[in-house]
């Protein structure tokens, strides 16, 4: 039988798994930014279609590192208060 209580799956990760950081989480998706955004930069065809992929990929990655920032510098129970 099927008892509701004894799942928690959902709120703990199974045993012996940690939990990313926020920097672990978000490293990846930094880098393959900052290297789409010089791979566009440098393209010699589309170059308008390429400046403006350039200029979003820009913002993303500031925004990015602004989050891992944000996550570092003040705990969790801080930002929520």
């Amino acid at each position: 039988m099927y008892s509701a209580a004894a799942d928690t799956s959902t709120s703990l990760p199974p045993n012996g798994v940690e939990e990313k950081t926020v920097l672990e989480e978000l490293s990846l998706p930094i880098l393959l930014a900052d290297r789409v955004f010089k791979s566009a930069q440098e393209a010699e065809s589309s170059k308008q279609d390429c400046s403006d992929l350039a200029k979003q990929l820009d913002r993303l990655s500031q925004m990015l590192r602004s989050a891992v920032r944000l996550a570092i510098s003040t705990p969790l129970y801080d930002r929520l208060c």
